[in-house]
């Protein structure tokens, strides 16, 4: 009697366990982001890469994700970057995205940010400023606006 109940409960699992697999229940779904989403997330990486690069000290790699029709001048946005890299050994720079808002052919990221530079004599200045980075995503992600206090080019 007690080998007969094991038996009705084993297969009564096994039917379960047949039953959720078969449901679906059993394995993950793949979801694929929205177009939003990438969009952004482009965005984002496009702006941790040029972080990335001004602290190596890298214009080009900076200028990689900045659009020749930069809004206030492609020129003279990579000689403000390259006067940064002549004149410190070392940045430090950190920042912090407070929101990103889109339209048809806009991301824009809203963020706050904190910058240390060295001098070669070890001097060391401070800055922190808030941004707001537009970028068109057209294949490439590319930055053509820059409002409020930009952390790239600090030195005029």
């Amino acid at each position: 009697m007690r080998h007969r109940r094991a038996f009705i409960a084993l297969a009564a699992l096994v039917m379960i366990t047949a039953a959720l697999t078969l449901a679906g229940c059993g394995g993950k779904k793949v979801v694929k982001p929205s177009e939003e989403s990438v969009r952004a997330s482009r965005a984002l990486g496009a702006l941790q890469d040029m972080e990335r690069a001004y602290e190596a000290r890298d214009i080009k790699g900076v200028m990689e994700h900045v659009s020749q029709d930069l809004r206030g001048g492609y020129a003279e946005y990579m000689s403000h970057i390259r006067k940064d890299v002549e004149a410190f050994k070392k940045i430090q720079l950190e920042t912090r995205v407070d929101r990103v808002e889109e339209t048809a052919d806009e991301v824009r990221l809203v963020f706050h940010w904190n910058c240390r530079w060295t001098t070669d004599e070890g001097k060391t200045v401070e800055g922190r400023g808030n941004s707001v980075f537009v970028y068109t995503d057209k294949g490439t992600v590319s930055l053509v606006s820059v409002t409020g206090d930009s952390p790239f080019g600090v030195v005029k």
